[in-house]
């Protein structure tokens, strides 16, 4: 059988290894609190009630005793059932009326003290003792009935004496009766040494039944109390039937009787309560005949008031109990623990699963990076190379020296056949002759232009034709460009806008005259040069205009008429070809003034293709930048695995405790 003595032996074992389990688990959770660099751990435990209930369940841990209160009305006789329960003396005082009016808790010590709001009072005697609570008693019915602050009078009064019965483990609440003091305070003080207690006493004076005015305090406390830790004690069961009725009455009869009003009390109590019959243990006993069978050391007395049987099954069950209460107390211990390791354990499991899935996106990260940083290189590869093909276009597409040998040739075959409708050169006559070979240069010239002047155009179209296959050249590469850069689009990446530099205007192109185009592209309108009527600004320019200046050729050339005639077959001819040289130097001047509109053009066009060409590089060399950075992912998976090794450590603790 598991004794009172016996069970402290195994509560206090268990008690120091359970205790030291907790406080470590509350200074491993308060770390987290206080240092953690897991956010969302820590943030459950600021949040939580963990720390509130490891603190209630160390309150409980730390005393292994068992507390027994008792409860009742006033004048039931509590402080007699307690002197007879565990004192076997009168050492709490009794008597009718509210005696207590504090609430006491009364625990073992090698002296005599009471303490009350925070005061230690040591005493010499139990009698000194016993004056000390009486007095304090008398302070708080006082402050009661004056209806003073009673807010001092809510605290415990603890007291400690040398016993025997409490030395063993046992710690007592002697509450206020209620019915007679303040019953709101009362009731207060009474719910309290309940909800510490290990087991209730509510104590019933039998000889006067169930009063009305009990019978609301009743149903309060019996619904407050669990089933296992109630006790329902028929006080004074002795005083049912007077001493003259038992004269009058066989034994069977008085026994009959006694049981007949405890069926009648528990029925009542059920209805009063509102809880089963079978929930309702009760004890017939009187603790004024055992208080003085101990006092006197009438072992018969005290059968006769059954509180031997009663201490018996009162002390059994309190034991059983107190064991299966503290071994669920450690049991909660324990899952308290196995809940924090689980906790644990599912943060490492999300740290694992997001370390995972970052390293798996740093490896996609770092592999978009190549493929866009080789994208990008083949991109601006494909653009130089674009530029370079450009330049070449274009500086052959401007080269006049085709344009000039045509002229020339067509100059100076029509002043070969206009001069030889004059004859032979005969250098006597070239001088009596200079006007009429002035007149045929000029039919000649005049026919000339006829010729002329499609090569120019032909020559001006070219150009056109060039800048515009540049222009397409160019959009197929942005084009294709493009159509790369859609494998990045969830970068929300633009673009890149087709060149449209140039556009048809009119049969001919000119530059694209759209402010916002060039603001886009970062270019100053102003600085264009417009191709449009581009013919009318190249001088074409008729003979007429050239007269004087043919005028001083055709003489040039007769002068070296003599040098001319000795040397060659065919004079004339040498002769159409000088004269064709004085007319080109003008004529190339002239040309060469008329084109400086096209050349502008080409020259602004080139310069202007090669911005929008390095705004496009910039503008992929943007694109690497808007691309994650895998610096910052590689920053989070540091602060994942430091994160990791940070709840290893926690479960290594964890692990201690268990």
């Amino acid at each position: 059988m598991l004794t009172i003595e016996k069970l402290q032996e195994k509560l206090q074992e268990k008690q120091q290894l359970t205790h030291e389990k907790v406080t470590g688990l509350k200074e491993l959770i308060e770390k987290i609190i206080d240092h953690s660099e897991i956010d969302f751990l820590k943030e459950t435990y600021q949040t939580n009630s963990t720390i509130k209930e490891i603190q209630g369940l160390l309150k409980l841990l730390e005393s292994n005793k068992i507390t027994i209160s008792v409860v009742a009305e006033v004048s039931q006789g509590k402080s007699t059932f307690l002197n007879a329960l565990i004192f076997k003396d009168t050492v709490l005082d009794s008597g009718r009326g509210a005696v207590t009016a504090r609430l006491f808790k009364v625990e073992h010590s090698d002296e005599y003290t009471i303490s009350t709001n925070n005061r230690l009072k040591k005493l010499s005697s139990l009698e000194e003792l016993k004056k000390s609570v009486k007095s304090l008693n008398e302070n708080a019915r006082d402050e009661i009935n004056q209806e003073n602050d009673l807010t001092q009078n809510s605290d415990d009064v603890l007291v400690t004496l040398p016993n025997e019965m409490l030395q063993k483990g046992i710690a007592i609440y002697d509450t206020p009766g209620f019915g007679s003091l303040d019953e709101a305070l009362i009731y207060k003080l009474i719910q309290r040494a309940v909800s510490e207690s290990d087991a209730t006493i509510l104590l019933i004076d039998i000889s006067k039944g169930i009063k009305k005015n009990e019978m609301s305090f009743i149903k309060d406390v019996m619904k407050s109390i669990v089933p296992e830790k109630r006790y329902v004690v028929l006080n004074r069961f002795d005083e049912v039937i007077s001493e003259d009725q038992k004269i009058l009455m066989s034994e069977e009869e008085i026994q009959e009787e006694i049981s007949n009003v405890q069926k009648s009390t528990i029925k009542e109590l059920a209805k009063v309560a509102e809880v089963d019959e079978n929930e309702i243990t009760t004890y017939m006993l009187s603790s004024l005949k055992a208080l003085a069978g101990y006092k006197s050391q009438d072992i018969q007395r005290v059968k006769e008031s059954r509180f031997d049987n009663f201490e018996e099954n009162f002390w059994k069950k309190v034991v059983t109990s107190k064991d299966k209460i503290y071994n669920e107390r450690i049991g909660k211990a324990n899952n308290l623990i196995i809940h924090t390791e689980n906790n644990f354990k599912y943060t490492k499991k999300e740290l694992l699963e997001n370390l995972e899935q970052l390293e798996k996106l740093l490896i996609e990260i770092h592999k978009t990076h190549q493929e866009f940083s080789s994208f990008s290189k083949n991109a601006q590869s494909t653009f130089q190379k674009a530029i370079k093909e450009s330049q070449n276009k274009q500086e052959k597409a401007f080269d006049k020296t085709d344009l000039y040998k045509e002229i020339e040739e067509i100059l100076c075959g029509k002043i070969y056949d206009s001069i030889n409708k004059i004859g032979a050169w005969d250098k006597a006559k070239a001088w009596s002759l200079k006007e009429k070979y002035i007149q045929r240069i000029e039919e000649a010239l005049e026919d000339s232009m006829l010729l002329i002047t499609p090569g120019i155009e032909h020559y001006v179209e070219h150009i056109e034709e060039t800048i515009s296959s540049i222009q397409n050249n160019i959009n197929d590469v942005v084009n294709k460009i493009n159509i790369g850069l859609d494998k990045y689009q969830e970068y929300n990446i633009d673009k890149l806008e087709n060149l449209n530099l140039v556009v048809e205007s009119n049969g001919h192109i000119q530059l694209n005259t759209n402010k916002d185009l060039y603001n886009d592209i970062g270019i100053d309108k102003e600085v264009f040069v417009l191709l449009a009527g581009v013919l009318g600004e190249v001088a074409i320019t008729r003979a007429t205009a050239f007269i004087p200046g043919v005028g001083l050729a055709v003489s040039a050339a007769i002068m070296a008429g003599m040098a001319i005639y000795k040397k060659y077959t065919d004079p004339n001819k040498e002769l159409a070809q000088n004269i064709t040289d004085e007319i080109m130097k003008e004529f190339k001047k002239k040309l060469n003034e008329g084109f400086k509109g096209i050349n502008e053009f080409g020259e602004t066009f080139y310069d202007k293709l090669n911005l929008t060409i390095g705004g496009y590089i910039a503008k992929l060399d943007e694109v690497a930048k808007v691309l994650e950075n895998p610096q910052l992912k590689e920053k989070e998976i540091q602060k994942l695995t430091k994160q990791l090794q940070e709840v290893e450590s926690y479960l290594l603790e964890i692990n201690k405790l268990k």
